[in-house]
């Protein structure tokens, strides 16, 4: 779920967030978290727990979050919430190599809905 293409920046990487329970881990561990959580309990409970993590404006300002966030409503079928994580995670900036598996989602997606809007580069 949350793939991380190219090299990781530390901020990132060591940034902690506080989760349910009071425990402090770094937000990469925690969004990793909420994937496993989707894995076993459904997507739902996967972004809630992103959802939890986002209301810190720091870590809703991670493109990394919207990527993982996309790929929850996309595995349920809801393609126009994927959509709007995908295109925010872009708004926000990705490693090259993630814009292209970022865009690519899009352009799936927007095949599979219908929409043709296309994907802004740059």
């Amino acid at each position: 779920m949350l793939i991380s293409c190219g090299p990781l920046q530390p901020p990132e990487s060591t940034t902690t967030v506080r989760v349910r329970g009071g425990q402090t881990l770094p937000r990469l561990v925690a969004a990793n978290r909420a994937a496993a959580v989707a894995m076993a309990d459904g997507p739902e409970a996967g972004l809630a727990i992103l959802a939890e993590l986002g209301s810190d404006p720091a870590v809703a300002r991670w493109p990394q979050l919207h990527v993982a966030t996309a790929e929850l409503p996309h595995r349920a079928g809801d393609a126009d919430a994927a959509l709007a994580a995908y295109r925010q995670a872009l708004r926000l900036g990705v490693a090259d190599a993630q814009r292209a598996f970022v865009e690519r989602r899009i352009r799936a997606l927007e095949a599979e809905s219908g929409e043709c809007r296309g994907v802004r580069r740059g």
